[in-house]
């Protein structure tokens, strides 16, 4: 199986990831030489928009995290170095990791809704 990602030019593929350093379990990897792009299933099917209860002005939009020049997160302040979901209105500077928006996805899991 394939996939197309925002967070990368080239198409990945579904592996298993016994002994990687990058992934452990299922993952995603670029088939192209010397491309040592992986990502975690789970990451694969985060979803690319969040209404967040933390933040209801405006919706958050999953996007990596560069950890030079973004904002800390507003739920622990914690910088991340993976995914995030950041405010749609640039001028907001609203962010949460992953840990942090987490328990909302759960709570969707528990409720039947995705």
């Amino acid at each position: 199986m394939e996939i197309n990602h925002f967070d990368h030019k080239h198409l990945l593929w579904r592996m298993y990831m016994a002994c990687s350093s990058l992934c452990d379990g299922q993952a995603y990897v670029c088939g192209r030489l010397f491309c040592n792009y992986a990502l975690h299933e789970s990451c694969a099917k985060l979803p690319k928009m969040i209404q967040s209860p933390y933040h209801t002005d405006h919706p958050l939009l999953l996007q990596r995290s560069n950890i030079f020049t973004s904002s800390n997160c507003n739920g622990c302040g914690n910088k991340s170095s993976g995914f995030i979901f950041r405010c749609n209105d640039d001028e907001c500077k609203f962010y949460l990791d992953l840990d942090c928006s987490h328990w909302f996805f759960s709570l969707l899991l528990l409720c039947g809704r995705k």
